[in-house]
């Protein structure tokens, strides 16, 4: 049997070398003992001996073995396109997917570097014959098709290549070197990931730097039209152009090679990202377009406020100097946050959206000031930008694409892009359909004046409004699922809080109550909290976050930010009782806490062993802490090292890379219970996607705890829908799941 690593085949035994997964001793002490995780892990000892079989080692090494080679063809077919556009590609005010990038009407492909295995790196130009190469490759379904961030590969190839003669490929055998990247921790940049990884190819950023001019339209000159298109462009220009990707290809070629392949699941997961990726999901642009002009308007007013009640000292809302100035002119002392530049970390004047708060609960010197603060507040909300990301970012057909970045968390969950559909606002204002269907109808009327005069705040609104601008294409619903307190579930479940999880079956047949009142009532000494309580609000920050070990100051300010009734009454002395109170009720997630610690300490001390807590498993491998959940999945740790902790102990500090930064970040028992708790989420909605996709349901979106799919009006059921749903994997046996499920015109929260 054999494993394949680029084009060549390997040996088990080489394989797992490379790899570092040797066989581990019969018996280790790991620091931790085998214990019940539900209670009194405090004051277990842990000394005791874990027994780790070599037959079980030797079944995980071939376990991973069998995963990657199903997976991993022989003679890969490596390629690289580069390009040139008005459009920008990727993050940014202007930026647009890739999909919207690839159909814009001035984007060119200007060559492709391609190569099969190992063989060298070609260039291909446009109009030039297809090479024999890259038919035999399209033509081999055991080929996989490699790219660095492959969804822009696919959308050129889609859009451009094939007018040109190049064949499509399936999407199965598209790989994609940046989500792999992710999916080891490391960073989604080819640059980075190739320098942490000390490659022997790195990037060229000299060359990068030369061509990039190329890339994108240079200013006209004086005796050039000013509304012409002009590119940089010269012989010497093209030179570099056909060498700079070769290099590339050599770097993501070692990327490939270097990193263990995903697993044959997690491929499937790809697969599936880049289906619901390139589905996109349909922007209602009469209602985006009114909504824009509104907020436009809405925030010109507030900028002529505060530039009239501050005499012109602060000319627009978003001028944050200016405005901190100003404010202590009149006497106001601002609160101050940490915050870390050039210099290391600072405390400086803040005036986030939290901080405004506080200001607001309190004291000021003039009703100007108390004004000036809520103009602030107001003109900080998202709403405006937001929508026009929506608008500027669809494809010809209107729909808005590659809004999903596949690992963009360590926990494997998905992040944002574009628009950030994961970050839209829940209602403040609108809080039924009857009101946001109302609203609509203002909107649409561009009735600026009915709206402040109904509402007040406009900005909010349009806020409320956001989900509502995702709709599904005409004769068609959607229909919308959302895993039910799915974080608390998880972490009972996790910690072997058994009382916790009758508590949730009982709910779930109609027997029980909810869980976050009850959380309320056991916290707040309450009785009779309904879910239409204000005080449910206050369970449900309980349960999430202090189910991760949070400290009363960082309670007091979620229960500000999540707008809880007469927050500003809260006093820090309240919360830190609260905090204390809740942890005794829940002995077996405090425990928990403590086990995951101490088990990762372990494993970072015993390099090489397999050391259980629970129902995952921790191993320190190749300089790498993994953690192994109960799907197989595991999540990774790099760099590893043991620290003194802000608790007085020694904790696990680990080089956290997201988002392309490198810094260390000290890991404790409530944060590895966090990233636990949301992994084993994900995998949980994963599972479910996996099903509704074999179902014939068309995923357009999701979430964290929910999903959506597009469907003709009348075909498949919603009771079907939610079957495939709440199916529990044989992996996560004993965890009760429950979800709301719906139909709806416009994407909405139940």
């Amino acid at each position: 049997m054999a494993a394949y690593v680029g084009r060549k085949p390997v040996s088990i035994r080489d394989f797992l070398t490379r790899q570092h997964m040797q066989p581990m001793p019969t018996a280790i002490k790991p620091g931790i003992s085998k214990h019940d995780v539900a209670g009194k892990v405090a004051s277990k000892s842990y000394g005791d001996v874990v027994n780790i079989k070599r037959k079980h080692v030797a079944n995980l090494a071939l376990e991973l073995v069998s995963e990657t080679s199903g997976s991993e063809a022989p003679q890969a077919f490596y390629w690289d396109i580069e390009t040139r556009s008005a459009a920008q590609l990727g993050k940014g005010k202007h930026g647009v997917g890739a999909r919207a990038y690839a159909e814009h009407p001035t984007t060119e492909t200007l060559c492709v570097a391609y190569a099969r295995g190992n063989d060298p790196v070609e260039i291909w130009l446009p109009r030039e014959t297809i090479p024999e190469v890259v038919l035999t490759a399209a033509a081999d379904p055991d080929c996989l098709w490699v790219a660095h961030h492959a969804a822009f590969e696919r959308a050129i190839l889609d859009a451009q290549l094939v007018q040109y003669g190049w064949p499509r490929v399936p999407v199965e055998r598209h790989v994609c070197t940046m989500i792999l990247a992710l999916a080891h921790s490391y960073p989604g940049s080819l640059e980075r990931v190739a320098a942490v990884l000390g490659l022997q190819q790195q990037k060229d950023m000299a060359a990068q730097r030369a061509v990039k001019r190329m890339f994108k339209p240079r200013r006209p000159r004086r005796d050039e039209d000013a509304n012409g298109l002009y590119w940089e462009d010269a012989p010497e220009l093209r030179a570099l152009l056909y060498r700079y990707p070769k290099q590339d290809m050599a770097v993501m070629r070692e990327v490939h090679c270097r990193l263990v392949p995903l697993p044959e699941t997690e491929q499937k997961v790809a697969v599936i990202d880049a289906e619901i990726n390139d589905a996109g999901v349909l922007i209602d642009a009469p209602l985006a377009q009114a909504a824009s002009g509104l907020a436009a308007r809405a925030l010109a007013d507030l900028n002529a406020s505060i530039a009239q009640k501050t005499s012109g000292a602060v000319p627009t809302a978003s001028q944050a100097i200016k405005l901190k100035e100003w404010l202590k002119a009149q006497g106001v002392e601002l609160p101050l946050k940490p915050r870390s530049g050039q210099a290391g970390l600072q405390w400086q004047d803040s005036l986030d959206g939290d901080d405004i708060e506080k200001l607001l609960a309190g004291e000021l010197p003039s009703p100007d000031v108390r004004d000036v603060l809520e103009i602030r507040l107001q003109a900080a909300q998202s709403a405006a930008s937001k929508i026009n990301r929506m608008l500027s970012t669809r494809c010809a057909d209107g729909r808005a694409r590659n809004v999903y970045r596949m690992n963009g968390a360590r926990t494997g969950r998905w992040s944002g892009e574009g628009f950030q559909p994961q970050n839209l606002k829940r209602p403040e204002i609108l809080k039924s359909d009857a009101a946001v269907a109302e609203a609509i109808k203002m909107v649409l009327a561009s009735d600026y004046a009915g709206i402040k005069r109904r509402h007040g705040d406009v900005l909010r609104v349009i806020g409320d409004l956001g989900r509502s601008m995702l709709v599904p294409a005409p004769w068609h619903r959607f229909i919308v699922g959302d895993f039910s307190a799915i974080e608390a579930r998880v972490l009972s479940w996790l910690a072997g809080d058994r009382g916790k999880l009758d508590r949730f079956r009982d709910f779930d047949a109609g027997n029980g109550r909810d869980i976050y009142c009850v959380a309320a009532e056991g916290v707040l000494d309450l009785q009779h909290v309904d879910e239409k309580s204000p005080e449910r609000a206050l369970g449900k920050i309980f349960e999430l976050g202090l189910g991760y070990q949070m400290g009363s100051n960082m309670l007091l300010g979620h229960i500000r930010k999540a707008n809880v009734p007469n927050s500003e009454r809260i006093t820090s002395k309240e919360t830190e009782a609260w905090v204390a109170k809740w942890r005794r009720q829940n002995p077996a997630i405090a425990g928990f806490w403590a086990a995951l610690d101490a088990t990762a300490r372990a494993a970072v001390r015993n390099p090489e062993m397999i050391i259980p807590c629970g129902r995952v498993q921790l191993l320190m491998r190749d300089g790498v802490l993994c953690l192994r959940l109960p799907s197989g999945r595991e999540l990774k740790y790099p760099s590893p090292t043991l620290k003194p902790g802000r608790f007085g102990q020694q904790q696990v500090t680990f080089l956290n890379m997201e988002a392309g930064a490198r810094r260390g970040e000290q890991m404790y028992g409530g944060k590895w219970a966090e990233n636990v708790t949301s992994a084993v989420a994900r995998d949980l909605l994963v599972d479910a996607m996996k099903r509704l996709r074999i179902g014939g349901y068309r995923l357009v979106m999701h979430t964290h705890d929910e999903v959506v799919a597009e469907m003709p009006i009348g075909a498949s059921s919603v009771e079907g829908f939610k079957q495939l749903l709440v199916e529990v994997p044989a992996w996560a046996s004993g965890l009760p799941i429950a979800a709301k499920v719906f139909e709806a015109a416009r994407f909405k929260k139940d």
